[in-house]
C-alpha cells in the first residue's frame, strides 16, 4: 500500500495511477505502508458542536504503520504521533478515474 501525502490530508491507496504520474503529481508518496481499520464510526458526530477531525497518526514503533483518530486528543497514550494531516481515504487506484 502507498500513502499520497499532500498539504493537509493522506489518501492510502494500492496504487498511483500512471496518469497521475504524468500530469506532474504535487504531492510525496510514501511507499509500504500499512493502516489500521478506520474507525466504523469516523463521520458520526456525537456532540453537533464538535465535528469528527479525521487525524492520520503514525505508530511510534513501527514506521510503516498509520491510524487514523476521529478527534486529536484521542492520540494521546495511543502510542501515534500525529502526523498533522487528515484522513482522505483509502482507494485502490488513486485518483480514482
Amino acid at each position: 500500500m502507498i500513502a499520497i501525502v499532500n498539504d493537509n490530508s493522506m489518501v492510502f491507496a494500492n496504487k498511483l495511477s500512471q496518469r497521475n504520474l504524468d500530469e506532474g503529481f504535487n504531492g510525496s508518496i510514501l511507499k509500504n505502508v500499512r493502516i489500521c481499520r478506520v474507525p466504523d464510526d469516523l463521520n458520526e458526530w456525537p456532540d453537533p458542536s464538535e465535528a469528527p477531525q479525521a487525524i492520520v497518526g503514525k505508530s511510534e514503533t513501527e514506521p510503516d504503520l498509520y491510524r487514523v483518530f476521529k478527534f486529536e486528543s484521542e492520540l494521546e497514550g495511543s502510542g501515534f504521533r500525529s502526523t498533522g494531516k487528515h484522513y482522505g481515504g483509502v482507494v485502490d487506484v488513486y485518483p480514482k478515474s
